[in-house]
């Protein structure tokens, strides 16, 4: 490597038999007697959403906005990721179709009709479609007397590090390669600058 000159060092790794989880890459670069070492953290995981939440009360004799915020597992752009809801069995409503970013959270909205639905606590199941998988959730929901209130909606946020997620160990090596390299370079370049010139 001369003075000022750049290069890429670059490295695969094979995730195949990696379980997910939160793991660290480090880079170890000789030169000149000197050792530099860099880490960096990565995800590994799988192509899968989660049920996040959903609202745990609607109300009776009116239309409820429904809002379903799911969460990705996934490196990549998830299209066409929508969801259904079933209340003690019956078909009760379909959400908007929307893209969900790596790693981050999204809402799916619907609407869902509770005109003809009992006071009381009743079975719910949501089932949310993407990428030819499903993802489902069995839990309980309360239909209750009175105004129905506004649900909190938050910007898409990243997921936290223990969902399951799948990121390239080589391109986390790659970068932590080239930041060894550069200081590679800057430290050859600050020797010669303190060089003695001869005579």
């Amino acid at each position: 490597l001369q003075p000022g000159e750049e290069k890429t060092l670059t490295a695969t790794l094979d995730s195949t038999n990696i379980l997910p989880g939160e793991y660290t890459a480090k880079a170890k670069i000789s030169y000149d007697g000197n050792i530099i070492e860099k880490e960096r953290s990565f995800l590994v995981g799988s192509l899968k959403v989660k049920i996040v939440d959903f609202p745990p009360k609607i109300i009776r004799g009116s239309i409820n906005k429904f809002n379903i915020n799911v969460q990705s597992g996934w490196n990549n752009l998830l299209e066409d990721v929508y969801a259904e809801v079933f209340i003690d069995g019956s078909p009760m409503m379909k959400t908007t179709t929307e893209k969900v970013h790596p790693w981050l959270q999204r809402y799916l909205t619907g609407y869902l009709d509770a005109t003809d639905l009992e006071l009381g606590e009743h079975n719910i199941r949501i089932v949310v479609h993407y990428a030819g998988k499903v993802a489902e959730k069995n839990s309980v929901i309360t239909v209750v007397e009175g105004e129905a209130q506004e649900q909190e909606i938050h910007e898409e946020k990243p997921a936290k590090l223990n969902t399951t997620v799948i990121f390239m160990g080589a391109a986390v090596v790659i970068l932590i390669i080239i930041l060894a390299v550069n200081m590679i370079w800057i430290s050859k370049i600050m020797k010669a600058k303190h060089k003695p010139k001869r005579k």
